[in-house]
């Protein structure tokens, strides 16, 4: 709940409020509500005859606000990337500040700094071992297939072949739908947020009334690589993990665990101010 209270604070803090000295870096943020608090959220209410107000965090989304949350990629490089993802954002209703800055920062920017890309199979020895368990790629097969310290970049055979064995086997059968030998290539990670197997873009594909080879190649540009994203987002109720405090929920939701979690969040944070920047008119 402090959590909640302290977002809240910053956000009447971006809207020009005082909310006195309290807090670490002594401008009000605390996390503890007081009388200058509740006197400004009384003021937004005031402001919009008291009900929510009617802009959606879509509307605000500019190139300004994709490279708060991917500064590695230029002006020209993003400006392909916000027509869809603002229409991606007002399809599957991610209409505040913090499903958009979720969906931008913490999914497509830590996920494939925004770029339509299929997924980098080109692992070390050590990152097959440390990322993989044992009941997705033998030691054996990790050390004959991975990336040794003399080599260069691994052909394509070697990525296929570690493809379908870390997508393979039970573990692809049951958590991505895969039911072909070369399923874990060709259903590898694709896209903006990685769509990855059989399943999924089985799924998409439906949803978008194209083939399963359409879908693939829909993926691989910026338009359904963003479409497939949201529809992965939809899918598995990341509106309502956006909504809580922080975003650890959407990472491990994304991820199946915490990887990434603190350039997530700083991505999130700097997203968080952009946006509330350009609801203020500054951007």
């Amino acid at each position: 709940m402090t959590d909640m209270r302290r977002e809240i604070q910053v956000i009447l803090k971006a809207r020009g409020y005082s909310l006195g000295s309290g807090g670490p870096n002594r401008d009000g943020i605390d996390g503890n509500p007081g009388d200058l608090t509740f006197a400004a959220v009384l003021a937004e209410l005031v402001k919009c005859g008291g009900a929510v107000a009617a802009v959606s965090a879509a509307d605000l989304i500019s190139v300004a606000v994709l490279r708060a949350a991917c500064p590695e990629r230029t002006v020209v490089e993003l400006t392909p990337w916000v027509e869809p993802i603002k229409a991606a954002c007002r399809k599957f209703d991610m209409s505040t500040i913090r499903r958009v800055a979720s969906f931008i920062a913490v999914f497509l920017a830590h996920e494939s700094n925004m770029r339509v890309i299929g997924e980098n199979l080109n692992y070390s020895v050590d990152a097959l071992l440390s990322k993989f368990g044992r009941h997705r790629i033998s030691e054996a097969d990790a050390r004959r297939l991975g990336r040794k310290a003399s080599e260069g970049a691994l052909s394509e055979d070697r990525q296929r072949q570690i493809a379908n064995l870390i997508y393979g086997g039970e573990f692809g059968l049951k958590q991505l739908g895969n039911t072909q030998p070369n399923d874990g290539w060709d259903m590898r990670g694709t896209g903006a947020g990685q769509l990855t197997g059989r399943g999924n873009f089985t799924r998409f594909a439906k949803s978008v009334g194209k083939s399963l080879a359409e879908a693939i190649a829909y993926a691989r540009t910026i338009e359904g690589s963003v479409m497939a994203a949201a529809w992965f987002w939809e899918e598995n109720d990341l509106n309502r993990l956006a909504d809580t405090p922080g975003v650890t929920d959407e990472t491990q939701k994304i991820n199946g665990g915490t990887n990434g979690l603190a350039d997530r969040t700083a991505r999130f944070d700097a997203t968080v101010a952009a946006l509330l920047a350009a609801e203020k008119g500054l951007v």
